[in-house]
């Protein structure tokens, strides 16, 4: 439905909840069906609710560009984040919101509990 007498400023997210719902089920049955793990790259919406949207759906973690973004995931309790950057190097260790980071080569995961994953 428009409603032309609402006024959004912009630049505005406007996100159709079922549209999305589906489009994040239809993924997963896709890979449920085939077999895939998926973790996806949160560079196309950054916010820890659609991140978690895609966790409950079947996703195994989710992907990040930024170690801030990374920050911002493991503070709203995303589980299974991965950094997918080279921008740390080799063997940075580091707390972030009582969480564990650890380089591991040119990939930095993130886990709540340890960086075994």
């Amino acid at each position: 439905m428009i409603n032309k007498n609402i006024k959004i400023h912009t630049p505005s997210l406007i996100i159709d909840r079922k549209c999305l719902i589906k489009n994040i089920q239809t993924m997963s049955k896709f890979a449920s069906k085939n077999v895939i793990n998926i973790r996806p790259h949160a560079k196309s919406h950054k916010m820890s609710r659609i991140a978690k949207l895609q966790l409950e759906n079947g996703a195994i973690g989710i992907c990040v560009a930024t170690l801030y973004e990374a920050e911002v995931m493991v503070k709203n309790k995303i589980k299974g984040v991965l950094l997918t950057t080279t921008k740390l190097t080799t063997g940075t260790a580091m707390n972030i919101d009582g969480g564990t980071a650890a380089t591991t080569g040119s990939v930095m995961v993130l886990s709540q509990n340890s960086a075994d994953t």
